[in-house]
């Protein structure tokens, strides 16, 4: 049951809706990248909005590729609010599915130096390669 795995939630007898952590299961690692960047960029300027310049500074790729992402991607997904030449913003939800990767993240980088004593510099890289592993990979 999907309910019973967290993955939606019932509105109402004959509607549905996915939880942040049921659309995380839709997402690529290269999504999980888009939101984490929008999230992290928004966060360090005044205003939400975030250029798509920005945003292919910070991932290393072209401003066309970025707004493809965006529109035909991210929008359709319900994860951000796209507006030409004003930039983009994160929904609820893709706020939410943000702080749950940054999360996950945490998490790994504490399990990386305390469990398995790696230094603390070279678990970053490490942590961003597993933070895409679904969380149940974890539990023991």
């Amino acid at each position: 049951n999907l309910a019973e795995r967290g993955l939606v939630d019932r509105e109402s007898e004959d509607s549905v809706k996915l939880t942040p952590f049921g659309v995380r299961r839709l997402l690529t690692e290269s999504i999980e990248d888009y939101i984490v960047s929008i999230y992290r960029l928004s966060r360090n300027q005044e205003h939400e909005r975030v250029t798509t310049s920005a945003i292919a500074q910070a991932l290393g790729v072209s401003a066309p590729s970025v707004t493809s992402m965006i529109q035909r991607k991210l929008a359709h997904l319900g994860l951000v609010e796209y507006e030409r030449h004003h930039g983009v913003t994160l929904t609820p939800l893709g706020e939410q599915v943000a702080l749950q990767i940054l999360r996950h993240h945490r998490i790994v980088e504490l399990f990386l130096t305390e469990q398995l004593g790696l230094p603390w510099d070279q678990v970053h890289e490490e942590a961003h390669r597993l933070e895409h592993a679904p969380e149940n990979v974890f539990v023991v």
